[in-house]
């Protein structure tokens, strides 16, 4: 735990650099979502498709490198390798994977468009009604300080006792007694209320 501790004292700068980073990157995303969906949705799926095609060619490009070329003098057939046949195979595989997605884009078209649709909506709107971003990674803030409180409140009354020795152990052994067990589940219920009401 000590050394988890020293080296998050390193870098604690450049982790929350990384944090602030991701949320700026993630609001700017948002922003341009409703210009960049259609398009990136249409590429993406063009590129896929175009992949397994190229896929498909270079397999069957690379088949001719594993025909058997019999030695000088006898008659010059080639017989096919096994590694020809698996490449053969995988050129085919590989163009009906392709075909079918190409079957599934024309048959989904248009709920595919529909789905961008309805996200550059959302984005449009998210991007209009910022309180969507800021208000749960406020809430998040909120409850991180009062998880810190609450722990070291709880720190103190787990204190509140008698301690008892007991040899090879990294915490001290209290005795309590009724009342203080009774606020320790006190205190366990409130902290479980109050993250469900900041939840909500």
């Amino acid at each position: 735990m000590t050394q988890y501790i020293q080296q998050i004292s390193v870098v604690w700068k450049e982790m929350l650099y990384m944090c602030l980073a991701s949320v700026l990157i993630s609001i700017i995303y948002i922003f341009l979502l409703k210009w960049i969906t259609k398009p990136l949705l249409y590429i993406s799926m063009l590129l896929i498709l175009f992949m397994f095609g190229a896929l498909g060619g270079w397999s069957y490009m690379q088949r001719e490198k594993y025909y058997v070329v019999p030695p000088a003098g006898e008659e010059a057939t080639y017989v096919q390798s096994k590694d020809y046949r698996n490449s053969t195979i995988g050129a085919g595989v590989a163009w009906a994977i392709g075909f079918i997605y190409l079957c599934f884009m024309c048959c989904c078209w248009k709920n595919i468009s529909l789905g961008a649709t309805i996200m550059e909506s959302a984005s449009e709107f998210v991007s209009s009604n910022l309180s969507i971003i800021t208000l749960p990674l406020m809430s998040y803030v909120t409850a991180m300080l009062f998880f810190a409180y609450w722990l070291a409140t709880a720190l103190f009354l787990y204190s509140v006792g008698q301690a008892q020795f007991k040899e090879d152990s990294f915490l001290a052994n209290i005795v309590w007694k009724k009342e203080t067990r009774y606020m320790l589940w006190y205190f366990l219920f409130g902290l479980f209320w109050i993250f469900s009401f900041l939840i909500c």
